[in-house]
Order: structure tokens, then C-alpha cells, then sequence
């Protein structure tokens, strides 16, 4: 069952993708935080390993073709989620916002998207 679309405050309007979030984010966050965030686990091997194996992948839009009846939930360990995709675990949520973690978990129950805590 699709879901109406979310209302997005206007200041994140702007933003197209993902990739652009970052230089905004670059400019706003003090320098160790921004690299936190913005880094991976120890040398980004992994990161950087997955970034290749998407970049083998393309999307093709097709204009002027229904969408209306498209639906991307899906059921995950006999879960039901808006998306196939959800937030991923970030130690120390607390360095981005207070009670990050809670945060984060909100807007994951907003978004009915899953959401990994963190071990740390």
C-alpha cells in the first residue's frame, strides 16, 4: 500500500540527492564532526568497496511512463517497510544531536523504514 508523501521542510528542498547534502554539511558542521560522519570504519576499505560494486549498477529512467501505481514496501523479517532500504548504524549518535539515537529511530518509525542501533 503506497503512502502519501512525506512534507519536507523547506530548507532541504533544495536537495536533489543525497550527494548533495554534503557540501552543505561540510559548511555547517565543525571539521571532526563532518569527518566523522562523513568517514567510515578505520581505513574506508569497506565503504569504498561497496561504492564500486553499486557504480556497476545504473538506473535508466523512462519518461512519460504510469507511475502512479508503483510501490517500493516491502516485508523484511515479517516486518512491513515503506522502502527497501533503511538507516544504518552510526556510533555515537549523540555527537550530531541530542538523544541522536532516539532521533533517529523516530524519524525511521515516521519514515517506516528500518533501523540498526549501533553497538557503541
Amino acid at each position: 500500500m503506497p503512502t502519501a508523501p512525506l512534507s519536507l521542510p523547506r530548507s532541504v528542498r533544495r536537495y536533489l540527492c543525497l550527494d548533495d547534502f554534503e557540501p552543505a554539511a561540510r559548511r555547517k558542521l565543525p571539521r571532526p564532526l563532518f569527518g566523522y560522519v562523513e568517514g567510515a570504519t578505520e581505513t574506508n576499505s569497506g565503504r569504498e568497496a561497496n561504492r564500486a560494486v553499486f557504480d556497476e549498477w545504473q538506473l535508466v529512467p523512462r519518461m512519460l511512463v504510469g507511475v502512479a501505481q508503483r510501490d517500493t514496501c516491502v516485508d523484511i523479517f515479517g516486518r512491513h517497510y515503506a522502502a527497501p532500504f533503511g538507516i544504518a548504524p552510526m556510533g555515537i549518535c549523540a555527537l550530531t544531536a541530542y538523544r541522536g539515537d532516539l532521533a533517529l529511530a523516530r524519524a525511521a518509525g515516521r519514515g517506516s523504514v528500518p533501523m540498526i542501533m549501533s553497538s557503541s
